[in-house]
């Protein structure tokens, strides 16, 4: 689908919108959109028009169907993408693997009407970078709960578990946290919140990783 819409996506969105009959290659409630920003420049050419004009009314034109598709029924976001992994009960009575660190990127609702800097500004690349320095006889993990492939691991147990804290996610990192802590692992928390709330931060007295 080319944004902005063609006049026939306009006046089936419109029907949509009025509560009038749909265009008729819209009456079956689709499980899924997808929608490629494709041709918002080539827009803007043909009127003559600069092409951020092309991409502020393609904006606008997805916000046109996004809403439409809302009133429909039609779910904007699968459930997997605005509910966060559940976490499984925290025993206690895995193993702690020794020398194991796992560097984790938690979930954060996916919203079509969130800012973009909401969305670019994970996954942390910090954590690579930690990674990167991590003592090589240490075994890494890297998780990114956004990846959508389940809880993350915990079993054995990490000995240390690295979680970044954003403003988006930040209840589910102390989630995570609170969970991790409860099998035996050391968590560390890190990020712009932790940086700019000292209060909130959670770095605890250890020795370097290298003396281990």
């Amino acid at each position: 689908m080319l944004c902005p819409p063609s006049e026939k996506l306009r006046g089936a969105t419109a029907a949509a919108s009025d509560g009038r009959q749909d265009h008729a290659g819209l009456r079956a409630r689709p499980a899924h959109i997808a929608i490629i920003m494709d041709g918002n420049g080539r827009w803007a050419d043909r009127r003559h028009l600069p092409r951020s004009a092309g991409h502020r009314a393609g904006a606008k034109a997805v916000n046109a169907v996004v809403e439409a598709a809302a009133r429909r029924g039609t779910p904007v976001v699968p459930k997997d993408m605005a509910v966060a992994p559940v976490l499984g009960p925290a025993t206690g009575d895995r193993p702690v693997e020794r020398r194991f660190a796992l560097l984790l990127n938690p979930f954060y609702p996916k919203d079509p009407r969130a800012n973009y800097g909401e969305h670019v500004l994970t996954p942390s690349l910090a954590l690579t970078s930690i990674g990167g320095a991590t003592p090589p006889h240490w075994r890494l993990r890297y998780w990114d709960e956004n990846l959508l492939q389940g809880p993350p691991p915990a079993d054995p147990s990490p000995e240390v578990v690295g979680i970044t804290v954003h403003l988006t996610f930040a209840r589910r990192s102390h989630e995570l946290a609170a969970w991790y802590r409860a099998q035996g692992s050391l968590v560390i928390l890190g990020g712009f919140m932790c940086s700019l709330v000292p209060r909130k931060r959670s770095i605890m007295p250890m020795r370097s990783p290298a003396s281990r």
